[in-house]
């Protein structure tokens, strides 16, 4: 989904983020839902996104909770590009923290000549 519309005081940001490969299927766009609307209730535009899907995973990760330590080797990876003033950026990272199911997240700011636009995914070939 790709929406140009952007306020002029605002600036472009991408958030990648992985939710964990635990979570069912039928609950994933429920989640990416979720982290949208704390996006739009913090103030924000969503200008494009990528529907999260499973991956394999360069590294495994270990994700220490209360219930012990679990290591993941996939993981369900999403991204989403907004529209939102600086000042209201706190908002949308603790809601990304804060969930349970996003087990690792990188919140970029994204040239304004690249909003909208799909990021490029390096990918290896063999020689």
């Amino acid at each position: 989904m790709v929406n140009t519309d952007t306020n002029e005081n605002s600036n472009v940001y991408e958030v990648g983020y992985l939710l964990a490969p635990t979570l069912p299927e039928d609950e994933v766009a429920d989640t990416e839902s979720a982290l949208h609307e704390q996006i739009t209730a913090a103030g924000g535009s969503i200008v494009a996104h990528e529907t999260p899907e499973m991956r394999e995973l360069s590294y495994e990760i270990e994700i220490k909770d209360e219930s012990g330590t679990q290591a993941f080797d996939h993981g369900q990876f999403g991204w989403v590009q907004f529209s939102l003033n600086s000042v209201d950026l706190d908002d949308v990272e603790s809601a990304f923290i804060k969930d349970d199911e996003v087990i690792r997240h990188l919140l970029v700011t994204v040239d304004p000549e690249n909003a909208g636009k799909q990021p490029e995914v390096a990918v290896e070939t063999e020689e």
